[in-house]
């Protein structure tokens, strides 16, 4: 009896390493199946991706290149208009140091025309006193005059010192002999 039921036993160990076999090779079939299908909706997904990158490039690309002309043509104009004004600049200072030394005649003249006024503006309240021209002044009054018309010449003069200070530092500045 002990040998039918190892033999039994055996039957059944046997029966259900085949039914285990088949139930392991279908499972194994159904996860292949997943995988299949899995790649292939993934493949799908890419193909979609790859058709919207192509529309996206084909979409793109002519704007990018419009954009980078664009860019482009900007930046030559810049620079066009760069060297246009390095030209005048350079112009600007040639003639700047050209026309600067007569600064200091100029001031010149014009003080000395400047001072004409003043003094002028100084006497008028002497020379046109009352209805009669030419009255007598007394010193008093004429010191007046005077210190107005000097106090005026004083305030113009330190104006015009400080620009003929600016003009000989950036003459110094340039290279050049300020004139004196």
């Amino acid at each position: 009896m002990i040998p039918v039921i190892g033999i039994f036993l055996n039957a059944i160990i046997a029966v259900l390493f085949v039914g285990y076999g088949l139930w392991l090779r279908n499972i194994f079939k159904h996860q292949l199946k997943a995988k299949d299908s899995t790649i292939e909706s993934y493949e799908a997904i890419i193909k979609i991706h790859e058709a919207e990158v192509s529309r996206l490039k084909a979409e793109a690309t002519p704007a990018i290149v419009n954009a980078y002309q664009n860019v482009r043509n900007f930046a030559d104009e810049m620079a066009d208009t760069n060297n246009k004004l390095t030209v005048q600049i350079n112009e600007m200072k040639s003639n700047k140091i050209q026309e600067v030394p007569a600064l200091p005649e100029r001031l010149r003249a014009e003080g000395f025309l400047v001072a004409i006024g003043m003094f002028q503006d100084a006497i008028k309240p002497i020379t046109t006193q009352g209805d009669h021209k030419g009255s007598v002044v007394t010193a008093n009054e004429f010191m007046q005059v005077i210190q107005t018309f000097a106090g005026d010449v004083a305030n113009w003069t330190a104006i015009h010192v400080k620009e003929l200070n600016e003009f000989n530092r950036l003459a110094k500045k340039s290279g050049e002999t300020p004139p004196t």
